[in-house]
């Protein structure tokens, strides 16, 4: 046990009081309460007991923050909890009540009562890009369509039931699916079986109605099945016109952070068969699809969780000025590689003189701003010439010769 679970004792045992009771009512609104006793070898009474008031503050925030991250969590994120968690006590401090300040040998002691509201600490890191880590494995709900253009049939199995006999779109499906949870499993995730586990029996009624639905259906489903991200898209099956008997197959799929609509990771790929048969040949060459496509998945999904993308902001960055091809990525590889709180950059937008790409980072534009600020970038000059609620417009000169 850390020296912070030694040092704080959490007033949250029930009592007899139960409904009625302070500890009950705390708990119920979503608070903690830190009683501690704290010393101070300040002369001055008032800054001995401001000194004190903050020391119990801040071990209240990092015993909560411990809670919830764990221990192993709250070490490797410290300097961002420290910098970014810490400081805004308004946000997360609902009471502080001292007790009576004494004399003692080594300078003053008063012990100290501390409410903190959980649900407020979580945002703050959810805000931080923190909060993504669970206490067991990450679930991904997988919500793809199949679309069989040949045979003229379609299934999304969140609004329809398979037949007693599977049609082929079900059975592309089922290898997806299987191939999905192992390549997942790899890395430590898990993924939802919606054909196995019924659960277009348990999903509520008012969401089956659409192939389609809107995105944030997507986010309730993927919460209502406690799962922290969404597989979304579709694989659809087409005969190629300009080739007999052969077919091709696209997958165009993404997957998203379930408590901010993220985009976490994106595939778009297509694949030809051999000449055969429908719909022999596409069986025969289905495993190897489904396993490049999922592959790609996994690996992306693995780097975003890894990396701290889960719960990021997503800002816009819009340069200024005329670069080359070859400027563009080194100016990316740049930034990536200085700026740490970047965790992605992806080009989103070409116009004349000017690219703007999607960047993952747990600050705010006015934060992003004052840190690129105070870039010195070997091969760009940056100027940040304007700041907005959703991004940051820079002037960007390559440093030439």
């Amino acid at each position: 046990m850390s020296l912070i679970f030694k040092n704080a004792i959490i007033v949250l045992s029930a009592s007899l009081i139960v409904l009625l009771g302070p500890v009950s009512l705390l708990w119920a609104q979503g608070l903690e309460e830190f009683s501690f006793t704290k010393t101070s070898s300040q002369r001055d009474r008032s800054a001995a007991r401001q000194e004190m008031i903050g020391e119990a503050t801040r071990d209240a925030a990092l015993t909560m923050i411990e809670h919830i991250l764990g221990e192993e969590r709250l070490q490797q994120q410290r300097r961002v909890i420290e910098e970014r968690i810490l400081p805004n006590t308004s946000r997360y401090v609902v009471l502080t009540r001292p007790g009576a300040l004494r004399a003692v040998p080594q300078g003053f002691e008063m012990p100290i009562d501390i409410r903190i509201s959980r649900a407020n600490i979580e945002s703050l890191l959810l805000e931080q890009g923190l909060l993504y880590r669970m206490d067991g494995p990450a679930t991904l709900l997988p919500m793809v369509a199949v679309v069989d253009r040949v045979q003229g049939e379609a299934f999304h199995w969140w609004n329809q039931e398979p037949a007693p006999r599977d049609t082929l779109a079900v059975e592309v499906l089922r290898v997806f699916h299987a191939d999905l949870r192992e390549q997942l499993r790899s890395i430590g995730f898990l993924a939802l079986d919606p054909l196995g586990g019924k659960l277009y029996e348990a999903n509520p009624k008012a969401f089956r109605g659409l192939d389609q639905p809107p995105t944030e259906d997507y986010l309730f489903l993927s919460r209502f099945h406690n799962s922290q991200l969404v597989l979304r898209g579709q694989i659809v099956v087409r005969a190629l016109r300009e080739r007999s008997e052969t077919y091709q197959v696209d997958f165009r799929i993404s997957a998203l952070h379930a408590n901010n609509a993220r985009l976490v990771a994106e595939v778009v790929r297509s694949f030809q068969t051999e000449s055969g048969p429908f719909p022999q040949i596409l069986k025969r060459g289905l495993q190897e699809m489904v396993s490049g496509v999922n592959r790609d998945l996994t690996q992306q999904v693995g780097e975003a969780w890894r990396s701290g993308t889960f719960g990021a902001n997503l800002v816009q960055l819009s340069f200024l000025g005329s670069m080359s091809p070859q400027d563009v990525a080194n100016l990316k590889e740049n930034l990536l590689g200085r700026v740490r709180d970047l965790k992605t950059m992806r080009e989103r937008r070409f116009e004349p003189n000017r690219i703007t790409f999607e960047a993952d980072t747990p600050l705010s534009p006015e934060q992003l701003a004052q840190v690129l600020r105070q870039q010195n970038l070997p091969q760009f000059q940056l100027e940040v010439v304007e700041v907005g609620d959703q991004g940051l417009v820079l002037q960007a000169r390559p440093r030439r010769g």
